[in-house]
């Protein structure tokens, strides 16, 4: 039996949204790329498009529902400490105008 391929698009509703928006191609795409805290969704490249299957998201949620609640903050440290300089001097910035708006 031949797997069903879903563009990254197509793949979209089988993620839960997001405060009322679902998950975009962009980031499904980008989770098979480059991953998040560590696992990959599966894509293969069939033609110009990169698909994924229903099989392989099942696999990548559940991957991402066994993470322990540490690893994802120690994830969140990795990911800030990798900033250059000059984007972390814009994101501090960016933090003390936003709180300064509020107050």
């Amino acid at each position: 039996m031949q797997p069903v391929y879903l563009s990254c698009a197509q793949a979209a509703p089988y993620f839960p949204s997001i405060d009322g928006q679902r998950i975009s191609a962009r980031t499904i795409w980008r989770w098979g790329r480059y991953g998040i805290y560590g696992i990959r969704l599966r894509l293969e490249r069939v033609g110009g498009r990169f698909v994924t299957t229903p099989e392989w998201i099942a696999e990548f949620r559940a991957a991402l529902a066994e993470i322990p609640p540490g690893r994802r903050e120690a994830a969140q440290r990795e990911r800030a400490m990798r900033r250059s300089p000059a984007r972390r001097a814009r994101a501090i910035e960016r933090a003390n105008r936003r709180a300064a708006a509020i107050a």
